[in-house]
């Protein structure tokens, strides 16, 4: 493997954080779902993926920065160390590991979700690195950063090892039509005029699908309803409420009358009359 920090794009001063950061805007880019039947995409991603397992693991990072391991996690000869003695460390080592299977890398995968799937939970499917695509299963109520663990969906391992583990790094993303804050789920529906005012039935979305809520009499701009129970689970295992914003929305196309009327009561003559027709 190249070094990790230029697979990445990052220095070798770059925190975490940074790391984090480059590391998902390449994951996206390379992701095999993305570049369908490219090989060069599947091993750059497969590339990348290896190279953030690597400077995620303090440990490793520390050792590669002090030149004591390469960017493959095998031990560099010091210069300055007796030609003998390395020889028969390198020797003892080659030994270790043919008696010792060696497990495989983690691989770690980004993976972008809106706050709607993440709320109810979901089932999608993932290309691996090594050309697999598996289920997954988003649990209710997934946070963004959360990391799923698909079991021996890793590299492979050495001398028998067995496979390292997929994990999978859930990102989510703003939904276009709810808010999810704690597990309560906050949503605006657009209101017609003559229920805002007579009151009425108004049908409205919810995480499980449309369902009929009850507008009272005269609502204004602003009002909200409650839907008990219609949110996101929480970790407590209860479930959240819905907020629905009323907002009031004039007829479509303009209504004549209802304009004359408002002028009517202003004192004012309408210039919205009908035209009689001649006979």
């Amino acid at each position: 493997m190249k070094n990790p920090y230029q697979i990445l794009g990052v220095s070798a001063k770059a925190d975490q954080d940074d790391i984090k950061s480059s590391y998902r805007k390449l994951a996206r880019k390379y992701h095999p779902d993305r570049n369908a039947g490219d090989k060069s995409f599947e091993d750059r991603f497969k590339e990348i993926s290896v190279a953030y397992d690597f400077l995620s693991d303090p440990l490793k990072r520390k050792r590669f920065d002090n030149g004591e391991i390469d960017s493959a996690g095998n031990v560099i000869r010091k210069k300055n160390a007796p030609k003998n003695e390395t020889f028969k460390k390198f020797w003892a080592k080659r030994k270790t590991v043919k008696e010792k299977p060696k497990k495989g890398a983690n691989v770690t995968y980004a993976f972008k979700i809106d706050s709607d799937e993440a709320a109810i939970g979901s089932t999608k499917r993932v290309s691996m690195a090594n050309g697999k695509r598996l289920e997954i299963k988003i649990p209710p109520g997934t946070t963004d950063g959360q990391v799923l663990r698909l079991k021996g969906q890793g590299s492979e391992g050495l001398s028998g090892g067995a496979s390292g583990d997929a994990l999978i790094e859930i990102e989510v993303t703003p939904s276009e039509r709810f808010t999810v804050e704690d597990g309560d789920v906050y949503l605006d529906a657009t209101v017609p005029l003559k229920t805002a005012v007579l009151g009425g039935k108004l049908q409205v979305d919810t995480l499980k699908g449309p369902v009929s809520v009850d507008v009272p009499r005269y609502v204004n701009t602003g009002a909200k309803l409650r839907l008990k129970g219609k949110g996101a689970k929480k970790d407590d295992g209860t479930r959240g409420d819905q907020y629905i914003t009323l907002r009031i929305a004039l007829p479509t196309p303009q209504d004549d009358d209802l304009i004359a009327l408002f002028e009517r009561q202003d004192g004012k003559k309408s210039s919205h009359k009908r035209k009689k027709v001649k006979l």
